[in-house]
């Protein structure tokens, strides 16, 4: 059995096979998934701090981060710490939406 690490998230290339050997984060789960007749194309994830989130939008770094800012203190996990009402930030471990700038491989 071969195993390869990779930073590169699952994508095109992978769902339609274009390797023969997968080299994405699937390790090999969604290869060539869209090749099949029943096939449907999977969510694009990734690893941020150890969890695992799906990408919802791709942009600007900073639209993201004023949009993420807002849904994490609308719909996310707030702690009241004596009268200050702490919400979650984009860059929080285990924020409910995190922002994340693409790396040189996913560019």
């Amino acid at each position: 059995m071969e195993s390869i690490l990779t930073d590169a998230t699952c994508g095109e290339a992978c769902w339609t096979a274009k390797e023969d050997v997968c080299k994405c984060s699937c390790g090999g789960h969604n290869h060539g998934i869209l090749l099949t007749p029943e096939g449907v194309q999977p969510n694009r994830t990734c690893k941020i701090d150890g969890f695992r989130y799906e990408l919802i939008e791709i942009g600007k770094y900073s639209e993201l981060y004023t949009k993420g800012e807002r849904i994490n203190k609308e719909e996310g996990t707030a702690k009241t710490i004596g009268n200050y009402i702490y919400h979650s930030h984009v860059t929080d471990v285990v924020a409910l939406l995190r922002v994340k700038a693409a790396s040189m491989i996913q560019i």
